[in-house]
């Protein structure tokens, strides 16, 4: 059933699941991008789940945006840091509730709980900022990840970022705000959603690990910043 804010869908006999718009008129049937932050603690399980579960998230019009695992903290409480950031498209988030639908891919899920921790997900929409690019750095190369919550309006910062970071070389690869939440609903047992506390995100690449550091302790940057709340900003090296 769909509703203006809201997705539901139910998944198993008692189960079912929810996509929430994050305010009112918040459009859930355009592209929209997932978010997933998290420590991996079985690897090769973890690997083993993208294996078979990749061929489900094309099946259904999703793509892989970014995947890359953490190397140094720049700024940030730990609490809020994770070892890896995995984004993927989809068409819909309709398209994202025909995948978790799939019989097989809710069996496989049942590796990736056991292959992860400390899991945040939640769905974001690219903001359009003049110099986002779409050429990529090959794999191995160096990400700037970073993630914030605002009260006040920060994307017209994006633009200023993006301008700044092309001068120096240094590509946007993505800048997205929060627009949706996912929760599941169980029979006897409620509501519970699933964590996601940033209002934005934004990666930038680059061929190396000083450009972005630099980069992320200029003073455009650090106005940037000024903007945000709880900020947490790594580099990230780049595995897809």
């Amino acid at each position: 059933m769909e509703k203006s804010n809201q997705i539901d869908k139910k998944v198993t006999k008692t189960t079912s699941l929810s996509i929430t718009g994050s305010q009112q008129g918040i459009d859930l049937g355009s592209n929209i991008w997932a978010v997933n932050w998290f420590n991996p603690k079985r690897r090769w399980l973890y690997n083993l789940y993208t294996t078979l579960a990749g061929p489900l998230v094309i099946k259904v019009g999703g793509r892989l945006w970014h995947k890359s695992t953490f190397l140094e903290k720049l700024a940030g409480k730990d609490d809020d840091g994770r070892n890896m950031l995995l984004i993927v498209e989809y068409p819909t988030a309709s398209n994202f509730m025909d995948l978790v639908g799939i019989k097989f891919f809710q069996l496989i899920s049942i590796l990736r709980i056991l292959a992860v921790e400390d899991f945040i997900f939640g769905f974001t929409k690219r903001v359009a900022v003049p110099g986002l690019t779409k050429n990529r750095q090959a794999k191995g190369a160096p990400c700037l990840i970073h993630h914030f919550r605002s009260k006040k309006n920060f994307s017209g910062g994006f633009n200023s970022l993006a301008s700044f970071a092309s001068d120096k070389g240094i590509n946007l690869i993505y800048a997205g705000t929060k627009v949706a939440t996912l929760s599941r609903t169980i029979v006897d047992k409620g509501v519970m959603e699933v964590p996601f506390f940033m209002d934005g995100i934004i990666v930038f690449e680059s061929d190396n690990i000083a450009s972005l550091k630099t980069f992320f302790g200029s003073e455009t940057y650090r106005d940037f910043t000024s903007k945000t709340e709880n900020s947490y900003a790594a580099i990230f090296e780049k595995i897809a």
